[in-house]
C-alpha cells in the first residue's frame, strides 16, 4: 500500500486526534479518514484528512465466465456490493462507478465484455481497474418427448409430429425440433414391435438433447368371421342346378 499524506484540519474543542485501532488504513478497505477521529468522536468536528502519494489504489473482482447473458452480475456501485463481488479499494469512502464495453465475439453464444471501474476518494484521487466477462453458451435445451404408446396394429402407429414435443432453453432464445427417426424392434410387424422413436432439439448456439418415445405395437386381437349372405344364396342355387339336373 502506498504511503498517506495526512492533514489536520481539526477545530473542534479537542485538540487531540485519536488513531482508533491504530491501523491507520492498514486493513483492506479502510480509509484512514475513517479511522482518526478527535475525542469526542465526533465526524462533522473531527475534519482529518487523508490521500495517497501514490493515489487511489482499487483491485476489480476477478474475471469470470457464465454460461447465459442473464448470468452477468450487476455491475457494483457501492462500496458493500464491489466487496462482495472480490473487488477492493485502498479508500473506503469513494465513489465508483462501470461501464462496459461493446460485446466482443459471437453474441449470444460465445463473447466476452470488458467492464471498467473507476473509483474516486475524497481527496479527489481517482483509478480505474478491468474486468473480463466471459459468456459462453455449452448448455443444452430441455427437450421432452410426448408419452409411450400402445397399438394394437402397426397401421395405427400415429405418424410422428414434433409440435407434440416439449423443448425450452436455459438462456433463452428459440428451439427447434426435429425428428431423427425411428428404430423398430421387429421391423414392420404387428407382433411384439417396438418402435424407438427420437426427436432432436437445437438451441441457437448450436447446442443439442434428444428424447425418446417409445410405441409398442402387440396384436392381441382374435380374428372375426364374417358371413357373407350372397355366397351362401349363389351355394344353394348351385346346388339345387345340380339336384334337378
Amino acid at each position: 500500500m502506498s504511503p498517506f499524506a495526512i492533514e489536520n484540519f481539526n477545530t473542534s474543542a479537542q485538540p487531540n486526534v485519536l488513531a482508533l485501532l491504530n491501523n491507520f488504513g492498514a486493513a483492506s478497505g479502510n480509509n484512514i479518514e475513517d479511522v482518526l477521529f478527535d475525542d469526542s468522536d465526533n465526524l462533522t468536528l473531527s475534519q482529518v484528512r487523508a490521500s495517497q502519494s501514490g493515489g487511489l489504489i482499487i483491485n476489480c473482482p476477478m474475471n469470470l465466465t457464465v454460461a447465459c447473458a442473464s448470468a452477468i452480475p450487476a455491475g457494483a456501485t457501492t462500496p458493500a456490493a464491489f466487496l462482495t463481488q472480490g473487488g477492493s479499494a485502498s479508500a473506503s469512502r469513494c465513489r465508483r462507478r462501470f461501464s462496459d464495453g461493446a460485446p466482443v465475439g459471437s453474441v449470444p453464444c460465445n463473447y466476452t465484455i470488458t467492464r471498467t471501474y473507476m473509483a474516486t476518494d475524497t481527496r479527489n484521487n481517482s483509478s480505474t481497474c478491468m474486468q473480463t466477462i466471459t459468456v459462453h453458451d455449452l448448455t443444452p435445451p430441455t427437450i421432452m418427448c410426448p408419452n409411450s404408446v400402445s397399438v394394437p396394429c402397426y397401421s395405427l402407429v400415429p405418424a410422428p409430429n414434433t409440435s407434440l414435443v416439449t423443448a425450452s432453453d436455459t438462456c433463452g432464445g428459440a428451439v427447434a425440433v426435429t425428428f431423427v427417426g425411428d428404430s423398430e424392434s421387429n421391423l414392420g410387424s404387428s407382433c411384439n414391435n417396438v418402435i424407438t422413436r427420437t426427436y432432436r432439439a437445437t438451441d441457437v448456439c448450436g447446442n443439442t438433447a434428444t428424447c425418446s418415445q417409445v410405441i409398442t405395437i402387440n396384436d392381441n386381437l382374435a380374428p372375426t368371421f364374417v358371413v357373407v349372405a350372397r355366397a351362401i344364396k349363389l351355394r344353394r342355387q348351385h346346388r339345387a342346378r345340380a339336384l334337378r339336373s
